[in-house]
């Protein structure tokens, strides 16, 4: 079976790709089936896309709380080496805070620089949200959250957030300082 051909000579050739069209139809089911992560804060579920970003959950972080900060900024962690900055969600989209002092866990979203931080009360769930869940129109959310809210879904009787998560943070960044 030996070609009698060098691997370099077979490395080196150039391949025969075949055609793509690229104006190929684009099945728009597609573009509106959401695939990923949510979690609940709330009456609000916030849907993540963990398919192209890392998303991580932790029990416990070593926190740094910064002085002179808004309050929604619960502080910033240190992350293999990356300074990740934590967000109280629930502070930042003035939601009803629960009387009793409940344990929460901290989510981290995307990698390196990218990295941001919230905390969550419960596990991420695994979701897919098919295209006839979606909403035609975007319903009243909190005003903090509504610029950054992309597309709605009405699943198991629940509204679900499909949200451009760096977006919101790359916005509120400039508001840190109290």
């Amino acid at each position: 079976m030996a070609t009698g051909k060098l691997p370099s000579e077979v490395l080196n050739r150039k391949f025969q790709l075949p055609d793509v069209d690229a104006n190929a139809y684009v099945d728009p089911d597609e573009i509106y089936r959401f695939r990923g992560h949510a979690f609940t804060l709330g009456n609000l579920h916030l849907l993540l896309a963990t398919e192209k970003s890392v998303c991580e959950v932790f029990d416990q972080l070593a926190i740094c709380r910064l002085p002179n900060t808004v309050d929604w900024l619960h502080g910033v962690a240190n992350q293999r080496g990356n300074m990740v900055p934590i967000f109280d969600l629930k502070l930042l989209f003035n939601l009803q805070q629960d009387s009793g002092k409940k344990r929460f866990k901290y989510l981290i979203y995307g990698q390196k620089e990218a990295a941001v931080g919230m905390l969550i009360e419960d596990l991420p769930i695994r979701v897919e949200l098919d295209p006839e869940e979606r909403m035609a129109a975007i319903p009243p959310l909190p005003a903090n959250l509504q610029p950054y809210v992309r597309l709605c879904y009405r699943h198991d009787g629940k509204l679900w957030i499909a949200w451009d998560v760096h977006e919101l943070f790359s916005a509120v960044s400039g508001l840190v300082a109290a």
